[in-house]
């Protein structure tokens, strides 16, 4: 990643992976079930299925994320 932290797409295999970083790090990876297109100018209109992201609290935002999705899930 860049220094200072950034937005970066990359591609690897047949996945193209969004991470959007601070101070060049990540905290959180997280693999979508299938391909999402995220509005985020550098991901452009593919789409991606791992995101990696920077949380100050790491295990407080997945633990939030699960319940969301598990109340959504139908």
């Amino acid at each position: 990643m860049p220094p200072g932290g950034s937005v970066q797409v990359d591609q690897a295999g047949d996945q193209r992976i969004l991470s959007l970083a601070v101070a060049s790090q990540t905290s959180l990876d997280g693999e979508l079930s299938r391909p999402l297109t995220v509005g985020v100018k550098k991901a452009g209109t593919d789409p991606v299925t791992p995101i990696r992201l920077h949380a100050d609290d790491p295990e407080a935002l997945a633990a939030a994320a699960r319940e969301r999705l598990a109340s959504t899930t139908p």
